[in-house]
């Protein structure tokens, strides 16, 4: 009758456990869907690019800088195959490698021009980060991009 006692309270324990996880799971979800939401509000591109250079992340400002459209247009493109001019691919996937290798030092802040799905260009601004796993391994690089020709209207109203 003890053991059966012990299991009884040793299941109870365990079900409150996983209650408490499941409340901290709903917690960590409902503050990236919060963080999803801010993302989505700020007025620059933010693409987010595996190692291999595919489309992980996009965000509706990014969308518009490239054309417009859905998200699904998007994701799992190759940005050097679609979105970068022929002339300038060479110096954009150097770029890519000194992100990806840790060394932004001379390319943290770049400017190249970027195809949109129209075949149309536009000179973006380009501020570049990655983001690493656990492991401090970097398995995504992040960049902001600000529409050149945007930003030189806003500066001209200020």
């Amino acid at each position: 009758m003890d053991e059966i006692k012990k299991l009884r309270e040793k299941i109870e324990q365990l079900e409150l456990e996983i209650k408490i996880e499941k409340s901290n799971l709903l917690s960590v979800e409902k503050q990236l869907e919060k963080l999803q939401l801010y993302i989505e509000k700020i007025p620059a591109g933010v693409v987010v690019l595996n190692h291999t250079g595919n489309i992980e992340f996009i965000n509706n400002y990014g969308i518009k800088l490239l054309g417009g459209g859905n998200k699904e247009e998007y994701i799992g493109k190759n940005w050097f195959d679609e979105f970068v001019p022929e002339r300038v691919k060479e110096k954009v996937k150097f770029v890519f490698e000194k992100v990806s290798s840790g060394d932004l030092t001379p390319v943290e802040f770049y400017k190249n021009p970027v195809k949109t799905k129209f075949g149309t260009e536009k000179e973006i601004l380009w501020r570049n980060d990655y983001l690493e796993n656990e492991n401090g391994e970097i398995v995504y690089i992040v960049g902001l991009g600000f529409d050149i020709e945007s930003f030189q209207k806003f500066i001209k109203i200020l």
